[in-house]
């Protein structure tokens, strides 16, 4: 580096800012894996923009680790990142599946918000 190495407390300020904005991270992806998680269902995220998000992630976080040796606060947020993003991809995919399923099981439901996503339930039988 031709401006020569960092002094101390700039080094120490950069390490926390890094680990503050690895919380942000975690503030921004948390609210939206709870939602998906306890909505089961899909809504309106969009799956391809996940998609492409967690490894565009993945490949920042390997060039800052591995090919720049950052130090871990600074490739700390895209790992958050990453894996919040990865875990989001499994859950859209999931229930994306599951709505479909249920589509073809019965073409003539149309999925709601009031539409339960479990299998169809068997008659009861008195006895």
């Amino acid at each position: 580096n031709h401006f020569g190495p960092c002094h101390d407390s700039v080094l120490y300020f950069a390490n926390i800012l890094g680990l503050v904005a690895t919380v942000a991270n975690i503030i921004q992806w948390m609210p939206q894996i709870y939602t998906t998680f306890s909505a089961k269902r899909v809504g309106s995220m969009s799956i391809v923009m996940v998609a492409v998000g967690a490894p565009g992630n993945f490949l920042v976080l390997f060039f800052l680790a591995f090919v720049s040796k950052e130090s871990v606060t600074t490739w700390l947020p895209n790992l958050s990142a990453a894996l919040q993003q990865s875990i989001l991809l499994a859950l859209l995919l999931t229930y994306r599946r599951r709505e479909k399923l249920i589509a073809q099981a019965s073409p003539y439901v149309e999925i709601s918000e009031d539409t339960p996503l479990v299998g169809p339930s068997k008659p009861s039988v008195a006895t």
